[in-house]
């Protein structure tokens, strides 16, 4: 497992590396990250996106969004904002 994919596996260890997987640092509850996670990644477990610029392209905010929605959510509700 890389170094990125070690640091995601701590906020989502089951979507990201398994169900049931437990990282041995321990989860985290707070991920920051640049534009670099606005694609490719199943980021279902988060329960909020909250983005602090405006991509050029509005696509690439609906990328961000669907990081967190998705089916298999364990949330009923997800927050989105940008400020």
């Amino acid at each position: 497992m890389d170094e990125r994919t070690a640091l995601v596996a701590g906020f989502c260890p089951d979507t990201v590396v398994r169900p049931g997987y437990e990282p041995p640092e321990g989860e985290v509850d707070l991920l920051l990250s640049n534009d670099v996670l606005s694609e490719g990644q199943n980021l279902q477990q988060a329960a909020a996106v909250i983005s602090y610029d405006m991509p050029w392209n509005p696509q690439r905010v609906v990328q961000r969004y669907g990081r967190v929605i998705r089916l298999k959510s364990p949330h009923s509700e997800v927050h989105l904002s940008t400020m």
